[in-house]
């Protein structure tokens, strides 16, 4: 145990109804109304943080899932109008950064960390376009 460990209530992680909320806060912020939930991949998971992708009718979304803090947030969106052909104008990159581990690019936002044992089979840049691809 850390001397931090003792100061800190780490909350359980977040339900997908949790994860909606945060996405819809965001889709407020930019004016924009849905109709359809997202639908959410994850890319990233410890014992304290989820990194989720998510998408809908208006955006992509990065959703960052950490116990430490009171609720998920989003940490970047693209909006689909700055997507008009789907991932074929996102540039998806990956690298290793362990055996573990590697990050994800997307775009020109903030590269993640991705979690490699939820890729076992495929690898991460065929996924996520694959996920990417048929944008609402």
């Amino acid at each position: 145990m850390k001397i931090t460990d003792l100061f800190e209530h780490p909350r359980d992680f977040a339900t997908k109804s949790q994860l909606q909320r945060a996405i819809d806060a965001t889709a407020r912020s930019l004016g924009k109304s849905h109709h359809n939930p997202a639908v959410f991949m994850l890319i990233f998971d410890t014992q304290k943080q989820r990194t989720w992708l998510a998408k809908d009718e208006v955006a992509i979304y990065c959703v960052l899932d950490w116990t430490r803090e009171p609720e998920p947030r989003v940490r970047w969106y693209i909006t689909q109008e700055s997507v008009p052909k789907g991932t074929r104008s996102l540039n998806i990159s990956s690298e290793s950064l362990n055996e573990r581990t590697g990050r994800i690019h997307i775009g020109k936002k903030k590269p993640r960390t991705y979690s490699k044992h939820l890729f076992p089979n495929d690898d991460v840049v065929s996924r996520v376009t694959e996920f990417l691809r048929e944008l609402r």
